[in-house]
């Protein structure tokens, strides 16, 4: 039980009257239910613990699924532009005058956009702790300290959010690295939020995207539908590598994506229907390639086929690292470690009759 401070309520404060976590949950909650749209400067900073990485930027959202952010960098010279108008996004690249056009996703609207409605999201599911007031850059706020076990979510599940108690807008975000502890010393990557106005009736022609004069189209992924364009002959003309594929998948497993990038990188993403588990496999050419996404924990060591690999456990999501004579193999997902270390001994020479063989009913395995 906590004592509201300064703009929070001053009145409330000086009669004494105490708040919980779950009451500035509910706040906040019911304050984001009424926004439509809002906007922000933005300044995110992030660190390895070793480099240091400041980015500003303008972003403006109008819910359900419109976005447009704007970017600088340290000398405030414009960098980029990114849109969606919810069905389709585009990528602007100011220094080489180029741009990339996406399918807009509601997951990724919701996990690496809008903080403000996924963190009501989250605390709808997970009550936060409440850690205390603080004045941010002239802003009177609640701490509230949050964790969740949410699987699709590309950031670490451990958060500290710092709520303004006049607007109940979030202008602080904070997170925290996996198997850390706490806030401060082991944050990782901080979000601030600044000059913020909300529901302004924000047009939806903003979010329109016009190609700059003489800007050129790149296409970095392709995203090609599962089995057929997943199949040997296909991967072929796209990479130049011997691609392998897991021989065994748990079960409930359907392939749901393949994607081939420049560097080159092949990667395979499953799902099971119904369920919050997935699983994506990764292979690059080469040994010692830096892995897709690194989860902070301590390596154990595994054996893969007769070479050592890298079994990581984190909150939520586990990772597997290892090799051959040829290429580097990770798994990112759901999966505990005695199915991860069975799917990647399965690895074998990907064939189109190993695709085919992928089940539609998600009861069903793939046998070796």
């Amino acid at each position: 039980m906590y004592y509201y401070f300064g703009n929070c309520d001053r009145m409330q404060y000086s009669t004494g009257k105490k708040i919980t976590a779950d009451e500035i949950s509910a706040k906040f909650i019911g304050h984001q239910e009424s926004v439509t749209d809002y906007s922000a400067t933005v300044q995110e900073n992030s660190t390895d613990g070793n480099y240091l990485l400041s980015e500003t930027g303008h972003i403006i959202v109008k819910r359900p699924d419109k976005y447009w952010i704007e970017s600088f960098d340290r000398s405030g010279n414009h960098t980029g532009i990114t849109i969606s108008n919810g069905s389709t996004g585009w990528k602007y690249s100011n220094e080489s005058n180029t741009y990339t056009q996406f399918v807009a996703e509601d997951q990724i609207f919701l996990n690496t956009i809008d903080f403000p409605l996924k963190y009501s999201t989250i605390l709808k599911q997970y009550p936060p702790q409440f850690v205390g007031n603080e004045i941010v850059d002239g802003y009177s706020t609640f701490v509230l300290d949050v964790s969740h076990s949410l699987s699709f979510d590309p950031y670490p599940r451990k958060s500290r959010i710092w709520i303004d108690c006049d607007s109940w807008m979030i202008v602080r975000i904070s997170f925290v690295r996996e198997n850390a502890t706490s806030a401060g010393p082991d944050e990782y990557r901080t979000i601030d939020y600044r000059n913020i106005l909300v529901n302004n009736g924000i047009p939806d022609n903003k979010f329109a995207f016009t190609v700059p004069t003489g800007a050129q189209e790149y296409k970095p992924w392709i995203h090609p539908t599962p089995r057929d364009m997943c199949e040997i002959s296909f991967i072929r003309k796209k990479v130049d590598m011997d691609p392998k594929f897991p021989a065994y998948l748990p079960p409930g497993f359907n392939l749901s994506e393949c994607e081939f990038t420049v560097e080159p990188e092949i990667n395979y993403h499953f799902h099971k229907a119904d369920s919050p588990d997935f699983l994506g496999f990764y292979q690059t050419p080469g040994k010692g390639a830096p892995p897709p996404a690194l989860l902070n924990g301590t390596p154990v060591i595994v054996v893969i086929n007769g070479t050592n690999g890298e079994w990581i456990e984190g909150d939520g999501r586990n990772q597997l690292h290892w090799q051959d004579d040829n290429s580097s193999f990770w798994l990112m997902g759901t999966p505990d470690k005695e199915e991860m270390i069975t799917i990647a001994r399965s690895l074998t020479p990907l064939t189109d009759e190993l695709i085919a063989r992928i089940p539609a009913d998600p009861n069903s395995v793939i046998v070796r």
